[in-house]
């Protein structure tokens, strides 16, 4: 509550009463508050909208403006509510009479405008996290396809790095696994533990982003394999090949060999991958965005004096590696 008076003299915080509240409202093509319109706020910090849309959604725009400006303009800002619940939006108070309240929605809202010294949590707060590192678990963040589950195993070997290793054994066949990137600007590292040998082939490495609309249909979890078998109304993954191959064979079998591919996530807050390029420090870069991506990583061809198609994983890791200030 500021205490900024000419008179230094602390005011008692006002009571918070209603500015104004309604049922059953109908948000087809914008409701206005009516009491909210030329409205002087009383020193609180925001505005706060409590909304019921009874499973629909409500969007909110408030506008306000100071009673000094002679110009009389309008500081706007809209919300959303973020699920079919009932819920609470908080708006930072941008001047001292509040000009208009506008809902738009369906057409069974449930509203109340309430003067509040609640603030909103900072965006570093509410938005995504992204962890410096990630370990993808063997075997269960992974899927399998071009020959059902009998296209991988996972091989007790006692001389590899947690005593087994999985492992593909064909062309063609790939292994894949979710993982998170950002924030924007950040480069990652996916380092990859396993095998060389003389019957080991050339793996290429492909990644798809997984758009929020998608990861939010219920039926969209790392258990279902939706490469082979997309749930209705949800997209097979779209893989854009990153531009790298490995060649694991050796003349001997070698374990537990690292070796890892960079990329840096150049894209705004959900925008779709669609290509990887070189950045200004020849680094590679996908113009997706922050958040939920796939990998997969394909047993694509092999060398001359290599034996077969074989791949073998025992510890896989993604972690960032730092830009803009991130670490």
């Amino acid at each position: 509550m500021p205490h900024e008076y000419e008179d230094n003299e602390d005011r008692e915080p006002p009571y918070n009463a209603a500015v104004a509240s309604e049922q059953g409202i109908s948000g087809a093509g914008g409701y206005s508050v009516p009491v909210a319109a030329d409205y002087t706020l009383r020193g609180y910090k925001s505005t706060a909208v409590m909304l019921n849309g009874h499973g629909g959604a409500v969007t909110v725009e408030v506008g306000w403006r100071h009673s000094e400006d002679v110009a009389g303009s309008v500081m706007l800002e809209t919300k959303t509510q973020p699920s079919a619940d009932a819920s609470t939006l908080l708006f930072v108070n941008q001047g001292d009479i509040l000009d208009h309240v506008t809902i738009t929605g369906g057409g069974n809202i449930d509203y109340a405008v309430v003067e509040s010294n609640q603030l909103p949590l900072p965006p570093s707060v509410t938005g995504a996290v992204y962890p410096s590192h990630q370990n993808i678990s063997l075997p269960g963040w992974f899927e399998f396809g071009f020959g059902g589950p009998g296209a991988s195993s996972l091989v007790v070997d006692a001389l590899s790095f947690h005593n087994y290793v999985l492992r593909l054994d064909n062309q063609n066949h790939y292994m894949s696994f979710y993982f998170l990137a950002g924030p924007r600007y950040a480069r990652h590292e996916i380092v990859f533990t396993g095998s060389r040998g003389p019957n080991f082939g050339i793996q290429r490495y492909l990644i798809a982003s997984i758009l929020p609309d998608v990861q939010a249909d219920q039926g969209y979890n790392v258990s279902t394999s939706l490469m082979q078998n997309p749930h209705v109304g949800v997209p097979a993954p779209v893989f854009v090949d990153i531009g790298a191959s490995v060649d694991r064979y050796n003349a001997a079998l070698v374990r537990n060999v690292t070796w890892g591919i960079n990329f840096r996530v150049d894209g705004a807050q959900d925008a779709a991958l669609s290509a990887f390029g070189l950045d200004s420090d020849f680094f590679t870069s996908g113009d997706g965005g922050p958040g939920l991506y796939m990998m997969k990583v394909l047993m694509d061809t092999k060398n001359g004096a290599s034996a077969g198609y074989r791949a073998e994983w025992s510890e896989i890791g993604v972690h960032r590696i730092g830009d803009s200030g991130y670490m």
